[in-house]
């Protein structure tokens, strides 16, 4: 018999399990604003990739994004969350004191 064909595995079992990173980025509330997950899992942190359309929305729009991607970083076990631009700066991070987020804002646009 050749190669398995399109339909269920048997026993239900999936051939590869989902990357959780790559569902994070595809997941509909994300609205298409995240570009690239990366996970560092020795040092518990989640770095997320945004879109240059994120700077552009508003800083209540960013924070409460910033706060929901917070929350999935902590449903996949992550305790620290990084947001950063195509440039790798950093955009917004997780608060060290206290909860939610701290969105920066980007000194060099002008």
């Amino acid at each position: 018999p050749g190669p398995p064909q399109a339909g269920d595995p048997p026993n239900g079992a999936r051939p590869f399990a989902p990357d959780p990173l790559l569902e994070l980025v595809r997941r509909p509330e994300a609205d298409g604003l995240l570009l690239q997950a990366e996970g560092v899992p020795e040092q518990s942190l989640l770095i997320l990739q945004v879109r240059p359309a994120f700077p552009a929305l508003s800083p209540q729009e960013q924070r409460r994004r910033a706060e929901l991607w917070q929350q999935w970083a902590l449903e996949l076990g992550y305790d620290h969350l990084e947001l950063r631009d195509s440039r790798a700066g950093l955009i917004a991070r997780d608060a060290l004191v206290g909860e939610g987020m701290i969105v920066l804002r980007d000194s060099s646009s002008t």
